[in-house]
């Protein structure tokens, strides 16, 4: 029995849930954030899909069928953009994106763990986009840059470091730390920035016809030169490209009206990125033999057709463009680590801001000398194979987050959305209940049956719900007033027992999908031959996953409505987590190495640091104190 209670203990520590406010952790410069603004946060990340990823993908794994890597990502991050529009108009004023909604939804362990993996992905995505920088002035100096520093440090021969010290890529990555932790509008210098990106893709678009010749998509073997895996490959190693929507999200606290704004960014962002790379790669691709193509490829094959000239257009806007990428990764990497310091479950080092500059040196400078040491060391495609995996994690649980507070008691958010604005308290709860009376009696039924669930220990979150404070005579005098078929429909609305099962539901899920797509991916040969035992694992996995989509279905949905509500729930969101896993399973193995060992670091700093000292820990140790505030 000790155990049990120890164990039932540690599991509602790591499942503490965060409530909303309303309150912004962070905003340095006081931003405002408009609508075109939050479209240069989200498509700057992008623009590695045409100046990072084609080369690589497109001469090494996919051939000229990159196109539909592209369209197969730009599908599924579109889906994963509606569950991110959904959560920005439940909690608008919420800053950390999807660590802040995991901590909501699903809990403080979860949450950590995708805030850790977030802050490791932007790092990465720093590092790659500055090393990307130098083999774009390589290829122009015609490999002069390379020779320079193999000459002055030596040649490194070891697989997946890159064959030279990249000092280059060190001192871009400090620029970039420099120039965010600066504490500027950082808003009009990418303005700029973007811009001369978008003049670089015009050019490419308006020239590259001109000179086509059509050799890269002569063969089968060349247009899809690993078969369809090779497209599923590439689609899984460049969704970090569309990790903008995240860096959108986390700035919704500072949008002029996120509950506005963001539902119709969100799909926007992804919408343009597919047109955008959707035709200018194929352009780029046609222009050269896609086998032959580098990193660099939009500057190597104007030169190899004879128009260096270009690069006098094509370099300033590929390094401005990457440039631009870095600084949002640090606008978003930023944000993540001061509200995780904020929440306690990091050092407080991390979220101190400076007086002068407003900005967390200690988190920038870190940040910095992570990404610039990564950026000199490793080559810049074992970078590229590095990306993605935190970016499909994160979009992961956004998905899940989103099915759990569908079908969670609408009383857990405490908070009420009118008029476009967030009220948060029990005052606005009893104006609501006194405004509609079905309403009330609704409210009244999930209080008394939220009751009855923590009674039997069903400790869902932490008793802080306003609704535990209205006087028990309110439920009687409810349930004497209102007709039977009110009663019944009230007796369709969530519980914390219903709310339970979607949650263990959900865990199962994920696991379920990656046990699933496992089996798919490897043992597709198996499958194909007609394998006894691979036929019954993959039976076994398949009834299982209809058995809990269907105790998923028939549980009751909060009444709670918003703005903006992703449509088919549970069935489109269960489908995209699919998706998720699939191309998680797809990523390269030295994705999931790198993932394991930034794990690995990170769950000491949480077990011994921040499961302690976390904000929410504080709270619920003095819960008396806790409730007469809310009282009062």
């Amino acid at each position: 029995m000790a155990y049990a209670n120890r164990f039932t203990a540690c599991s509602g520590w790591l499942c503490r849930l965060k409530p909303v406010s309303d309150d912004q952790p962070f905003a340095s410069s006081n931003l405002s954030i408009d609508y075109s603004h939050l479209l240069v946060l989200g498509m700057s990340v992008s623009s590695s899909i045409i100046f990072v990823y084609m080369g690589y993908e497109s001469s090494q794994v996919t051939g000229s069928s990159f196109v539909f890597s592209i369209i197969i990502s730009s599908f599924v991050a579109f889906l994963s953009a509606l569950y991110y529009a959904e959560f920005s108009t439940r909690l608008p004023k919420v800053q950390g994106s999807a660590y802040s909604y995991s901590y909501i939804a699903a809990g403080e362990f979860p949450a950590f763990i995708i805030g850790w993996t977030m802050i490791m992905e932007y790092i990465v995505g720093i590092a790659t986009c500055t090393s990307a920088i130098t083999q774009y002035i390589n290829t122009v100096s015609d490999g002069q840059m390379e020779i320079a520093f193999r000459t002055a440090f030596g040649q490194i021969n070891v697989p997946g470091l890159s064959p030279y010290l990249n000092i280059i890529a060190f001192l871009l990555t400090c620029l970039c730390g420099l120039l965010v932790g600066s504490g500027i509008r950082i808003l009009l210098p990418l303005d700029i920035m973007s811009t001369l990106a978008i003049i670089t893709i015009l050019f490419i678009i308006s020239c590259g016809p001109f000179y086509d010749i059509n050799i890269s998509w002569n063969s089968p073997s060349i247009i899809f030169m690993e078969g369809f895996d090779g497209v599923l490959i590439a689609s899984s190693s460049i969704f970090y490209a569309f990790s903008g929507i995240d860096i959108i999200a986390t700035a919704g606290a500072e949008a002029n009206n996120p509950v506005k704004q963001l539902p119709y960014i969100l799909p926007l962002t992804i919408i343009l990125i597919m047109v955008i790379t959707v035709v200018t790669t194929p352009i780029l691709i046609s222009m050269y033999n896609v086998v032959d193509l580098s990193v660099a490829a939009a500057s190597q094959v104007f030169i190899v057709r004879g128009i260096p000239f270009a690069n006098i257009i094509i370099l300033p806007g590929v390094i401005a463009s990457l440039i631009a990428g870095a600084c949002c990764c640090f606008f978003a990497l930023i944000r993540i680590a001061v509200t995780m310091a904020n929440d306690g479950l990091i050092l407080p080092c991390f979220g101190a801001l400076n007086n002068t500059a407003e900005m967390p040196l200690f988190t920038v400078t870190a940040a910095t000398l992570i990404a610039g040491t990564m950026s000199m060391f490793f080559s810049t495609i074992t970078l590229i194979k590095m990306t993605s995996i935190g970016t499909l994690l994160a979009f992961s649980m956004v998905v899940m987050g989103v099915i759990i507070l569908r079908y969670r008691p609408s009383t857990d958010l405490e908070i009420v959305y009118n008029s476009g604005e967030m009220e948060i308290g029990d005052a606005t709860v009893n104006q609501e209940i006194e405004s509609d009376d079905e309403e009330a009696e609704i409210f009244t039924h999930n209080v008394e049956n939220n009751e009855i669930s923590r009674r039997h220990g069903n400790h869902l979150t932490k008793p802080n719900d306003n609704a535990s404070l209205l006087p028990s005579t309110t439920s009687t005098t409810s349930a004497r007033h209102y007709p039977d078929f009110l009663q019944n429909r009230s007796k369709r609305l969530p519980t914390y027992i219903s709310s339970s099962i979607v949650n263990s539901s959900l865990a199962c899920y994920f696991f379920l999908f990656l046990a699933f797509n496992i089996v798919i991916v490897y043992g597709y040969q198996f499958l194909v031959k007609g394998a006894w035992w691979a036929i019954v694992i993959i039976t076994i996995l398949a009834f299982t996953i209809v058995a809990a989509i269907i105790s998923l279905a028939i549980q009751p949905k909060t009444s709670k409505n918003v703005d903006f509500m992703t449509p088919a729930i549970p069935y489109l969101p269960l489908l995209t987590l699919f998706f998720h896993t699939f191309l998680l399973i797809m990523l390269p193995g030295i994705a999931w190495i790198r993932f394991s060992i930034w794990l690995v670091l990170g769950l000491p700093i949480y077990f011994f640091y921040g499961i302690r000292n976390s904000w929410q820990r504080q709270i619920i140790s003095e819960p008396a104190e806790r409730s007469i505030q809310i009282q009062d």
